[in-house]
C-alpha cells in the first residue's frame, strides 16, 4: 500500500519535469528567425550547392512557445509559407542502433531536421537525406 501511495506521489512530478524539459528546449529557439542562406548537398554528384544573401526574400520562421511555426515570406525556398508544428528534442535519426548516440533533433510536421545552435544563429538540415541545410539568424524587432 506505501509503494502504490509513493507511486501516485511520484507519477504526477515525472510527468510535470518531462514537460518542463521539453518546453525549455522549445524555448531556446522560440521567436522569429531570418533565412540567410541555404546549403543543398547532393551526394550522387558529389556537389554542394550554396545560395547566399537571401535576407533580401525576408523569409522568417516564427517559432511560437505552443509548437507552432509560422514561415511567411514572398519566395517558397524550402517550406511552403503556411503555419507547421514543431518539437526540439534528443531522438536518433532513423532506427537506433547500438551504442548510437540520440541528437538534437528539431521535427517539422514529423519530418526530422538536425539542429545545432550558436549564439544567434541556428542550422537545421537534412543533410543525412541529400537534404537542404538552412541557416537562419534571429531577428531582432
Amino acid at each position: 500500500m506505501l509503494n502504490n501511495l509513493k507511486i501516485i506521489t511520484f507519477l504526477p512530478i515525472l510527468i510535470l519535469s518531462c514537460n518542463s524539459s521539453q518546453k525549455t528546449m522549445n524555448d531556446s529557439i522560440v521567436g522569429n528567425w531570418l533565412l540567410i542562406d541555404i546549403q543543398k548537398n547532393q551526394m550522387a554528384q558529389g556537389a554542394k550547392n550554396k545560395f547566399t544573401d537571401l535576407e533580401k526574400h525576408q523569409v522568417i520562421y516564427n517559432f511560437k512557445n505552443n509548437g507552432s511555426l509560422i514561415v511567411t515570406g514572398d519566395t517558397v525556398l524550402v517550406h511552403t509559407p503556411g503555419t507547421y508544428n514543431y518539437n526540439l528534442e534528443k531522438d536518433y535519426i532513423g532506427l537506433p542502433l547500438e551504442n548510437q548516440a540520440n541528437e538534437l533533433l528539431l521535427s517539422i510536421d514529423n519530418s526530422k531536421w538536425s539542429f545545432t545552435k550558436k549564439n544567434n544563429e541556428i542550422k537545421i538540415g537534412q543533410a543525412f537525406l541529400d537534404g537542404p541545410e538552412l541557416t537562419l539568424k534571429r531577428k531582432l524587432n
